[in-house]
């Protein structure tokens, strides 16, 4: 089911009533990049859970894995290098050399 009617500002569609922006990144989230890492052989959509978190916010320590469990990179990004994940996303796979 399409839902045009989505915007940014608009509430979770499940659970409590919370706008995204809202919505803290706290250690042990799953994220998205949203840029590309080649020196890591990642890509902007990878997917990563924060283990650690940096001046309240400013930056995060991520892991990023296969789905074998074997960790690609710990990379320690910037705020910006990372977003939360919409309930409306699908998740993607690709191989990684």
């Amino acid at each position: 089911m399409v839902h045009s009617d989505w915007r940014e500002d608009s509430p979770v569609s499940y659970g409590p009533a919370i706008k995204r922006r809202d919505l803290v990144i706290k250690e042990l989230d799953i994220v998205a990049l949203t840029r590309d890492l080649p020196e890591q052989k990642l890509a902007t959509g990878d997917t990563g859970t924060v283990v650690m978190t940096h001046e309240g916010g400013k930056g995060y320590t991520v892991e990023f894995m296969t789905f074998s469990g074997d960790t690609i990179g710990v990379v320690t990004l910037r705020s910006s290098d990372i977003r939360q994940l919409d309930p409306r996303e699908i998740p993607n796979a690709r191989k990684v050399a």
